[in-house]
């Protein structure tokens, strides 16, 4: 769905008034405008009505995937992820020196609803755990691969080998977008 298709009609400022995260002054003029883009994506989905209140996923895909895949694995910084590849991924993430920070399953500040499976603030770049093979997460990654090219988002792509040899791989591709001089000790 495009912006011009989702605000066809403008929302009503009671609406807009009704929704959290949002400030208004005395005379109606939204006063917070430090919020991050993936905030401003769930506030307005809630108040056009695409979804029903802030958190809830709104794609039927994303969804299904959630609710087939569980995040059961509690990485060492805290983040509950989907699979044992991911776990290696946000643990080795979290113990390197210095630490890289990051966020998993951020939505990705597009119009489209998409998650990716990290984001890397330091490079400003998202990583793709690739881990099926199904026909359906075959087309979930062709559409996913999509949107980054689309908006010109940096991605590092990771698959079974990749994770075998991660200590070797993960860290050549990370140095591609973080700044000149950064070191992994």
């Amino acid at each position: 769905m495009t912006l011009k298709q989702r605000f066809e009609r403008p929302v009503p400022r009671r609406t807009l008034e009704a929704l959290p995260d949002l400030n208004f002054n005395a005379k109606g003029h939204l006063t917070n405008f430090s919020l991050p883009l993936e905030t401003i994506l769930e506030i307005l989905d809630v108040a056009v009505g695409i979804k029903k209140r802030p958190g809830e996923i709104a794609d039927r895909g994303e969804v299904s995937f959630r609710q087939k895949f569980p995040a059961q694995y509690l990485g060492s910084d805290g983040h509950r992820v989907r699979s044992r590849a991911e776990l290696l991924i946000d643990n080795w993430l979290y113990t390197q020196r210095p630490s890289i920070g990051h966020a998993y399953e951020r939505r990705l500040p597009v119009v489209e609803e998409a998650y990716c499976d990290f984001y890397v603030p330091l490079g400003d770049c998202y990583i793709e755990y690739w881990g099926l093979g199904t026909p359906e997460y075959k087309n979930r990654r062709r559409r996913k691969e999509g949107i980054y090219a689309a908006h010109g988002f940096d991605m590092i792509s990771l698959e079974d080998q990749d994770i075998a040899e991660l200590d070797d791989r993960l860290p050549r591709k990370l140095l591609e977008f973080f700044p000149d001089g950064f070191e992994f000790q």
